[in-house]
């Protein structure tokens, strides 16, 4: 499984693993390890399929607050064919009408994004959801976040739907940007030309009220 760091890994793993010559092979445990392919790129061996497919069923995964884009090397394939652009999150969408709770409409939202997945509603049951519809799917991380949408409603005021991620790492609170704080931005010289349309409230459970410096 190969991965590349947002931004540099090297020095997030010296700084959080015990130190080991080069960064060559870091031991996961008895059987798996990782191995250090030059240019921020690094190859994680599982011992088992389990934990390979467990791992991936967690990502996001990030060290140090930085976001680790972890890939499944394709059989055959070579590590400049691996898409690293974009990377899986949970997402939840928040203030979604009930009665517009179903898995058609998870899809239609879904597609919003790059790659959708799957979400937390069911055929069988409309609402199978821990108080947000969720839904699975890819982020391009190199483009601001989507924060959600406008839902028109006919002779009422539109509904402010809202996207929050589940375990997102850094991100910058003018450009929306996974990678960088807002102090370390460069895609804007106003910082605050977008205030209020980025902060800790897109982060799923985030309780965060302070300013990003």
């Amino acid at each position: 499984m190969a991965a590349k760091k947002i931004p540099e890994l090297r020095r997030c793993i010296e700084d959080t693993l015990p130190q080991q010559p080069d960064m060559e092979q870091l031991a996961l445990n008895e059987d798996g390890n990782i191995n250090n392919l030059g240019n921020n790129f690094y190859l994680f061996v599982f011992p088992s399929i389990t934990d390979k497919l467990r791992v991936l069923y967690q990502k996001p995964w990030s060290v140090q607050n930085k976001l680790i884009v972890l890939k499944e090397w394709p059989i055959g394939g070579t590590l400049e064919e691996i898409d690293f652009s974009i990377e899986d999150f949970w997402i939840q969408v928040h203030n979604i009408l009930m009665s517009l709770i179903s898995k058609n409409n998870a899809t239609m939202i879904g597609g919003l994004f790059p790659v959708y997945h799957y979400s937390n509603v069911s055929e069988e049951s409309v609402v199978q959801w821990d108080g947000n519809l969720n839904i699975r799917a890819a982020i391009r991380v190199d483009d601001p976040l989507k924060v959600g949408f406008a839902l028109k409603r006919v002779d009422r005021a539109d509904v402010n739907v809202q996207f929050k991620y589940k375990r997102m790492p850094e991100f910058c609170y003018s450009c929306g940007r996974i990678g960088h704080a807002l102090k370390e931005c460069w895609f804007d010289n106003s910082l605050f030309k977008r205030a209020g349309k980025y902060g800790p409230w897109l982060r799923a459970g985030s309780k965060e009220k302070k300013r990003q410096e």
